[in-house]
């Protein structure tokens, strides 16, 4: 179980926390997030955020372990990205 780490994806409706393999890319996380808010269809509506910086879906998450000292449980967040009118 090393290669893998817990993950919570605050999102504006359910808060899926799973655990992920560390040698997956961050689009895994997204993708898993999308479909617990139905937003599978607006993908492009929506960024993953670690404490407010938006975060590159094709890094592998063991890249942002290592960058942020992520722990089981650490906290990311599925945000609507603001409408340009």
């Amino acid at each position: 179980m090393d290669n893998f780490i817990t993950l919570k994806v605050v999102t504006p409706g359910d808060d899926p926390e799973e655990p992920y393999n560390t040698h997956q890319p961050l689009q895994v996380v997204f993708n898993r997030s999308l479909q617990a808010v139905g937003g599978g269809a607006n993908r492009d509506r929506f960024t993953l955020e670690y404490q407010d910086q938006e975060l590159d879906l094709n890094r592998k998450i063991a890249d942002y372990v290592a960058q942020f000292g992520w722990v089981d449980g650490a906290v990311l967040e599925l945000t609507p990205r603001p409408e340009v009118i």
